[in-house]
């Protein structure tokens, strides 16, 4: 009886021993190849979002209201979108060699620019609205913005968007801190942070 309890327990050790070794292995795979994938976006991207954002305001002689990192066919790259005297752009940017790769007039702001909505129900006040909040132009750049955020909150910038939020346009950052996210809004009339608080 002893003996059979005894292989019973050493056949369990076994499988648990098993299973153990199986996780880590496969621990080890998923942390190597997203420790890979870091290290192949660092290795890749040789322009920073500031230098990006320079390049892209100076080409097309706009600012900068939105911008994330995306890979692309293996190719590290910013979209973007530029506002200029003549609308709103879609833009993208190789993240290694600092080239523009594609540029689209982005319709849907036109409409909105023109008085247009997307809603058809939007009364003729929503569109006078909308044309004055389109009309506005920010009088602190996106880059001073990004300044700005990061001195309250240190970390990496995820995304940024010019928007209005209660008729005041402003900027609203993304901000990585280790495991934590930040939204932080800076007044694109001022560059003083309005709001800093923490994604949930």
């Amino acid at each position: 009886m002893k003996n059979a309890w005894l292989k019973i327990r050493e056949t369990a050790v076994k499988r648990k021993k098993i299973i153990i070794t199986i996780f880590s292995i496969l621990l080890l795979i998923v942390l190597g190849a997203a420790g890979t994938a870091v290290y192949a976006e660092k290795s890749m991207l040789k322009i920073s979002e500031t230098e990006a954002s320079e390049i892209v305001s100076k080409e097309l002689d706009g600012d900068v209201t939105e911008m994330e990192k995306d890979w692309d066919y293996n190719q590290v790259q910013y979209e973007m979108t530029v506002k200029t005297d003549t609308g709103y752009n879609e833009v993208e940017l190789d993240g290694t060699t600092g080239k523009i790769i594609a540029v689209e007039k982005d319709d849907d702001d036109d409409e909105l620019a023109d008085g247009g909505s997307i809603q058809g129900d939007i009364d003729s006040t929503d569109d006078d609205s909308t044309r004055r909040e389109t009309a506005k132009k920010p009088k602190v750049s996106v880059e001073a913005a990004v300044e700005t955020a990061l001195k309250k909150v240190n970390g990496t910038v995820t995304d940024r968007e010019l928007e209005t939020e209660n008729g005041i346009l402003l900027y609203d950052i993304e901000i990585s801190q280790e495991q934590k996210e930040f939204d932080v809004k800076v007044d694109a009339g001022t560059g003083k942070v309005i709001k800093v608080e923490e994604e949930k």
